[in-house]
């Protein structure tokens, strides 16, 4: 029997090794992560874009509300009403100033807070003011709002106030529209 060369010569692999597929895996696992990370951010950021616009709007609709009722102080609460009943004729009534009541992102409902008490703005000033208030609230979506209406402050300094997953935005009567 005869031997050829070719019989000896040994025949590049075809395909790739373990190694090469641990690399690839390893390396596509990184980039998800970067980006799964990089999506709950935004998510966060336009959460509190769109709570911003609400406060924003409930406040205009409560310092109307003052204005056309000729108060110089604000309503003082029992039991902390949502936005839902305050624009369906409570106290203060904000049915012909809201069309209907801004529905947070995350957190139960919007709600108005104003035992006649004070807040504090950073240890510094206090004023008789009001909070908005929500539970449960994701400290991402929190963190955000307070970069964004506060610079970042902290949580209990500024208009955004926080503790755990409940967070408050204060208004103050000496504040103008």
């Amino acid at each position: 029997m005869g031997y050829s060369r070719s019989m000896f010569v040994q025949q590049p692999a075809k395909g790739f090794t373990l190694i090469e597929l641990l690399v690839v895996i390893a390396i596509i696992g990184i980039l998800s992560a970067t980006v799964l990370v990089s999506l709950n951010s935004a998510r966060a950021k336009g959460m509190a874009a769109r709570m911003a616009a609400d406060f924003k709007q409930m406040e205009t609709a409560l310092r109307v509300a003052s204005i056309e009722q000729g108060r110089d102080t604000w309503w003082i609460d029992s039991g902390n009403p949502s936005f839902a009943t305050l624009v369906a004729g409570g106290s203060p009534d904000l049915s012909g100033i809201l069309p209907s009541a801004p529905v947070p992102p995350s957190g139960d409902y919007y709600r108005y807070d104003n035992d006649g008490g004070s807040v504090n703005a950073c240890g510094s000033a206090w004023d008789v003011g009001v909070n908005i208030y929500l539970l449960n609230v994701s400290t991402d979506v929190i963190q955000a709002l307070d970069r964004s209406l506060d610079g970042e402050d902290g949580a209990t300094c500024g208009r955004i106030n926080w503790s755990g997953t409940s967070m408050s935005y204060r208004l103050s009567i000496t504040q103008s529209i």
